[in-house]
């Protein structure tokens, strides 16, 4: 069986619950933590693209943790909370070959403006 790798990266999975606003009949977004669990972090690609002055990058990170009922429906409209950079789910895949974790496939957006 392969090994999932260390785990020792702390990350915060986080769902949006919106409030309503007061008085501006709208809905603003409230970020809430499911869970703040261990997992392994792996950058799969990045690229760099230039628009105009501005230089952003992005970056596909793999999470893996270990599964837990308070995390079983994490989906793609929840985020994940790694050192202050936040993450977009992309995907919830299972880890091939074991019973009780879950990679989950990040896509982390980082703009940078010169």
């Amino acid at each position: 069986m392969k090994s999932v790798g260390r785990m020792d990266t702390r990350i915060a999975l986080e769902r949006n619950q919106p409030v309503a606003a007061s008085g501006l009949g709208g809905a603003q977004d409230n970020w809430v933590a499911l869970d703040t669990v261990w997992s392994c972090q792996e950058y799969l690609s990045g690229r760099e693209l230039e628009d105009a002055q501005a230089v952003s990058s992005r970056a596909a990170v793999r999470f893996t943790v270990r599964y837990q009922d308070r995390i079983s429906d994490l989906n793609t409209s929840d985020r994940v909370n790694c050192s202050g950079m936040v993450h977009k789910v992309e995907a919830v895949l299972p880890v091939p070959n074991r019973e009780r974790a879950r990679a989950l496939l990040i896509l982390a957006s980082v703009r940078n403006d010169t």
